[in-house]
């Protein structure tokens, strides 16, 4: 049994301002409607992506909106010490991925499969996380450790009882 799966809606555009409001201009007006509402309407992964010499630095990100999250990037390049900075400063790309299975559970593991196999290929020096991710990592890492020696071998034994059920 074959599935057709639809291809997902891939724009590259230059990141900068300009740019994504000429997108925003154009995703609106000209594109086709099943094209328009996945990138209006449904959560998007998306790329920064910037040369650092002859190799480059990305990071990638899961919205719910585009538009606004693309902008908030934007207004961060103010901090000189931020990846917005050193990216508005080069010539960088932005990709757009769209599909119309996504939904958040969905858009978080691609971006997480992204990170993981641009962090994988030579031209890539750094692949860019936010605190907030890699503060929620360690925290669930942190309280999974703690979760598992409380009650882990109360939970092993529960599970082997619930796998010897049999089910009539």
């Amino acid at each position: 049994m074959s599935m057709n799966i639809t291809k997902p809606i891939i724009r590259k555009i230059k990141d900068n301002e300009t740019a994504l409001a000429e997108f925003e201009k154009e995703i609106k007006t000209n594109e086709a409607e099943d094209t328009k509402d996945i990138i209006m309407n449904f959560p998007t992964v998306y790329i920064h992506n910037w040369p650092e010499t002859n190799k480059y630095d990305v990071y990638v990100g899961e919205s719910n909106n585009i538009f606004a999250r693309t902008r908030q990037h934007y207004q961060s390049r103010i901090k000189h010490e931020t990846w917005q900075y050193r990216m508005m400063k080069t010539d960088a790309s932005l990709y757009i991925i769209g599909h119309e299975h996504f939904n958040k559970s969905l858009t978080l593991d691609v971006e997480n499969r992204l990170m993981h196999y641009l962090m994988s290929v030579d031209k890539v020096i750094r692949c860019i996380m936010e605190e907030e991710i890699l503060r929620s990592i360690i925290i669930h890492r942190q309280n999974s450790k703690k979760y598992f020696k409380k009650y882990g071998q109360n939970y092993m034994s529960q599970m082997k009882n619930f796998f010897r059920m049999k089910i009539s």
